[in-house]
């Protein structure tokens, strides 16, 4: 960190991983700086075993600079270089800020960019092992008769592993007297042991309120977690909990639980839910249940809906909370009213609010104040939002409520 007249400047040089430069900006606005500049070349380069720079490169592959994730279309870093050191591909980022910082507010910005990094590397480093482990579980899910959604959520799964969901943490539970209990040697990513013992409990646990679904047939749970990513985006993290069991003699017994934290990719949010498992069966079973046709007009309309529905959600509503909501929305149709649909989180941490307004009454004051409202009834830590503006005479307004922990509360 250094500061050239009115502004300070971040420098940095680390190994080139995914999700770098998105990583580090997105900690330099939380922690309130506005951005000036971002310059980010990556290098190839040669240092010793003082890691003194020795040489650096660039090497155009087909005709064009090497970048981040190139690695495998270099013959050889070897090659590349005159093979006295160590080569390496490493990202070089300078971002610029529109203010001076003092030492203090310096100190505290390097810090939290330090915790970033390392966010950044243990999720790279852990990345395939995670994938894998999404696999494994997918396999031991098909091992099970009469789990409810059992195929599906296997392909689930399988999907989140074909470069549909970021993964930022593994961690696997057993199932004991006092709960849920983090088994040694299991935790990968940011869940990864400390010094050989798993990292202490966090506010990740699914809160009390949760604990009446423990004994469903249901294996898998998509939540959100109540903690932020530092990786990619500053969101609330996908939570994704799949139950483990055991036979014993004709009875499937719950022993545990495989969880992964991460995030959906942005594929999973603009994809068809008709190629999404879980949801594609969630759309057929909503259209048979309604007795619409998919090319009936009102089918149509009613894909449409859930075509747009913010996704995550989906993916946490069960059929029966789906059918309520979208069945109210078909009935509004295009009618120029004022509709707010609530959600609570299953598990006592979140609470929703999607709201339905003229769009040409929509603008950030009316905004403001629909979150002021929220705010004023519901004991909120934080409200998220976003958007939706089409050529529908309605415009839609997502809130995601992080409701305050309660000081009574087990978590």
């Amino acid at each position: 960190m250094r500061s050239i007249g009115a502004r300070s400047i971040v420098q940095l040089v680390t190994q080139d991983m995914p999700y770098l430069v998105d990583s580090v900006t997105a900690e330099i606005a939380r922690d309130g700086h506005a951005i000036a500049l971002v310059v980010h070349p990556t290098l190839l380069t040669e240092r010793d075993d003082q890691a003194r720079l020795l040489h650096v490169k660039e090497i155009p592959v087909e005709g064009r600079t090497l970048s981040s994730g190139d690695t495998q279309a270099m013959p050889s870093l070897a090659e590349a270089v005159s093979g006295s050191g160590r080569a390496a591909v490493e990202s070089w980022i300078s971002v610029e800020l529109d203010t001076v910082l003092d030492d203090a507010a310096a100190e505290r910005l390097m810090d939290g960019i330090r915790s970033v990094l390392e966010d950044v590397r243990v999720t790279d480093r852990d990345a395939d092992r995670m994938r894998s482990c999404s696999r494994r579980a997918a396999d031991e899910l098909r091992s099970h008769e009469h789990l409810a959604e059992r195929d599906e959520s296997a392909e689930l799964l399988e999907w989140m592993a074909h470069g549909h969901f970021l993964f930022l943490g593994y961690r696997e539970y057993a199932l004991e007297d006092s709960g849920l209990e983090p088994l040694p040697g299991t935790g990968l990513g940011i869940l990864a042991d400390i010094d050989g013992r798993p990292r202490p409990k966090r506010s990740s646990e699914l809160a009390s309120s949760g604990a009446d679904r423990s004994d469903r047939d249901q294996a898998l749970i998509i939540t959100k977690a109540d903690a932020r990513s530092t990786v990619r985006t500053r969101s609330y993290m996908d939570y994704i909990a799949v139950k483990t069991y055991e036979r014993r003699g004709s009875e499937l017994r719950l022993t545990g639980e495989r969880r992964f934290l991460g995030l959906f990719s942005q594929r999973a949010y603009t994809s068809s839910i008709t190629t999404i498992p879980l949801l594609r069966s969630r759309a057929e079973q909503l259209l048979a249940r309604t007795g619409f046709t998919p090319d009936s007009h009102s089918g149509s309309d009613l894909m449409q809906i859930l075509e747009t529905y913010p996704r995550s959600e989906l993916l946490q509503m069960d059929l029966d909370e789906i059918e309520e909501t979208a069945w109210q929305i078909l009935q509004l149709q295009e009618r120029r009213r004022v509709r707010l649909f609530l959600r609570e989180d299953h598990f006592g941490r979140f609470m929703t609010a999607l709201v339905f307004l003229p769009r040409d009454r929509y603008n950030t004051g009316v905004r403001l104040r629909l979150e002021a409202a929220l705010a004023e009834h519901i004991d909120a830590a934080s409200i998220d939002f976003t958007v939706r503006l089409s050529d529908s005479v309605l415009a839609r307004v997502f809130f995601r409520i992080h409701l305050r922990e309660d000081p009574g509360s087990s978590r």
